[in-house]
């Protein structure tokens, strides 16, 4: 926090790293064009600030500047970034609902709401991955049926029988393997 203007600040290597982004991704962005990089611009602040704890000053943003950045990466599909932005909508909206009905959540209860979204988001991934690894699998003793019968075709065409038919094996199926 800035004890003369009461604003909190952010370092802006700790926002990059967050995301697993370099401190100097921030300066490029800043550089940019992108509608969030045009918002970031507008916030005027001292680009180093004297921190308490620190005997020398660090690059710093507002928190403002944080969020743009990281939805600037959001939607660029950047993992980390999604999940972070995720959180502060979801803990912007569950806060203001609350305060909303005249009910206040702790800073724990907060988090408790945040980590449980978190979770629910991972598992809706997971289930998205495991159901796309499922129709994978479905194909596949399609996909095999067609390679055994092209394999069954060639070995005839050059004057072969293949194994099933020399050991007398039948089936209703004539692409199911013996």
């Amino acid at each position: 926090m800035v004890p003369s203007t009461n604003e909190i600040i952010l370092s802006q290597t700790n926002t990059a790293e967050c995301i697993k982004k370099p401190n100097r991704s921030i300066i490029e962005f800043s550089k940019g064009k992108s509608l969030e990089a045009i918002a970031f611009k507008r916030f005027r602040l001292s680009k180093k600030q004297k921190v308490e704890g620190s005997n020398k000053p660090i690059d710093v943003i507002l928190p403002q500047q944080s969020f743009l950045y990281w939805n600037y990466w959001n939607r660029r599909g950047l993992e980390d970034a999604i999940k972070i932005v995720i959180a502060c909508g979801i803990d912007s909206i569950v806060s203001r609902s609350y305060q909303a009905f005249g009910l206040n959540l702790t800073l724990e209860e907060r988090d408790a709401l945040i980590r449980e979204n978190a979770e629910l988001l991972y598992q809706a991934q997971r289930l998205k991955k495991d159901h796309y690894l499922a129709k994978e699998a479905l194909a596949e003793p399609d996909i095999l049926d067609d390679e055994n019968w092209r394999l069954r075709q060639q070995i005839r065409e050059m004057g072969g029988v293949p194994y099933d038919e020399q050991i007398g094996y039948t089936s209703n199926n004539p692409n199911e393997p013996f």
